[in-house]
């Protein structure tokens, strides 16, 4: 077990009480997460439409799993005219999806003497960096989880079943899916409808062999744009529609009356950086979004926005691998509509002390029970379209 130790030379110099936190993104996607059942008091405070579905069930019951139920649209033709519907009602279709929940834990001590020897707060600083450790953990769960090809819960990289085994980094993960040829030919089969290799709806081979479809992209004429932006759309919005037998993606936000729907679009930097440079988008967010220095896009960090569609950088996920032609840097991204992923809490991240060796030594931990995952039913990803570009 490793003491945190105040650095020899720094136990004579006075250090000011405020101290440097590491900048740290506590989660680019922490915007689009809302809770799928409102709480007690909460009226109405629930958002069906959330991308990332947030659920406290387990909080006030006993539990390992939540149960996540979709019902779907009646299909059938009912009666009409004089035709009696009696013996003619049709069944709800109603699928289930579950999150496992585990235990995910950090902890730091400090000793006595170093906090007598400097007046930064070393308690606070340890509760502040077991905080933004808990919030990479949950960052990184929902990039493995919105790229998995199987239908897993994970908790700080690990399959929230067991909390053994390997643990993943998105970086690792990456590796591990391309590893598995086999696995992501049966996700490819199963998901036909919703997943997009590039500017081309060609590049997918009839036969679903994810590695013949994914080494036909080019760096020069693969990469993310406007164009892939508008395929991407064009599946989310009829995912499900072939035979009538699948199961629809519903955007993230509609307006029926304008005849609008919305999606979010969750990019790493370098499909950001090609989307930014897009023409079209380019022109779009100049001359349609608000002008002035301190809130344009073009001046200023923050989302795009092209037909209907918040593009959001995630630094944090990673290239998915030199699998293109000519050994060329694919990335994968998320193009997701409502519930796409959930996240659910046994118990919120909370933090405890105990002190140790006659009070010299205090302990700082930080304890939560979550799960995170990717929502899959009737065998398929239910809110999203994973897309595959050229990183340049």
């Amino acid at each position: 077990m490793a003491i945190t130790q105040l650095p020899i030379g720094q136990r004579i110099t006075r250090w000011d009480s405020d101290f440097l936190s590491e900048y740290v993104r506590a989660s680019r996607f922490k915007q689009y997460m809302g809770r799928a059942v409102a709480g007690p008091g909460e009226g109405q405070d629930a958002n069906s439409e959330a991308v990332i579905q947030v659920r406290s069930d387990l909080e006030t019951m006993a539990g390992k799993t939540v149960n996540i139920p979709l019902i779907t649209r009646l299909k059938g033709a009912g009666v009409q005219g004089y035709t009696r519907l009696t013996g003619n009602e049709e069944g709800l279709a109603i699928y289930n999806d579950q999150v496992t929940v585990h235990y995910n834990r950090n902890g730091v001590e400090i000793a006595e003497a170093d906090e007598s020897w400097t007046e930064m707060d070393l308690r606070r600083a340890g509760k502040m960096r077991l905080k933004v450790w808990a919030a990479e953990c949950l960052r990184d769960d929902l990039i493995i989880a919105l790229a998995d090809i199987y239908n897993r819960s994970y908790i700080s990289g690990r399959n929230a079943d067991t909390a053994s085994g390997t643990r993943h980094t998105p970086t690792s993960f990456m590796a591990a899916l391309n590893a598995d040829q086999s696995g992501m030919d049966a996700w490819l089969l199963a998901n036909r409808d919703r997943i997009l290799y590039g500017p081309d709806l060609a590049h997918m081979e009839a036969d679903s062999d994810h590695s013949d479809s994914v080494v036909k992209l080019t760096a020069s004429t693969d990469k993310a744009s406007a164009t892939v932006l508008k395929l991407a759309k064009g599946l989310a919005k009829t995912a499900g529609s072939a035979n009538d037998e699948g199961i629809h993606i519903r955007p993230a936000s509609y307006n029926d009356e304008k005849g609008r729907e919305n999606y979010v679009w969750f990019v790493p930097t370098s499909d950001f950086n090609n989307l930014a440079e897009d023409a079209d988008i380019k022109q779009a967010n100049l001359e349609g979004r608000v002008r002035g220095v301190e809130d344009h896009p073009i001046f200023q960090d923050g989302d795009l926005l092209y037909k209907g569609v918040v593009i959001r950088e995630v630094p944090e996920i990673p290239a998915f691998g030199n699998v293109g032609a000519s050994s060329a840097t694919v990335n994968m991204s998320f193009f997701c509509g409502a519930s796409a992923a959930a996240v659910t809490w046994g118990k919120k991240p909370t933090t405890r002390s105990k002190k140790d060796d006659y009070d010299f030594f205090t302990g700082l931990a930080i304890m939560e029970s979550r799960g995170t995952k990717k929502t899959f039913y009737n065998g398929q990803q239910y809110g999203v379209v994973t897309v595959f570009t050229t990183a340049a």
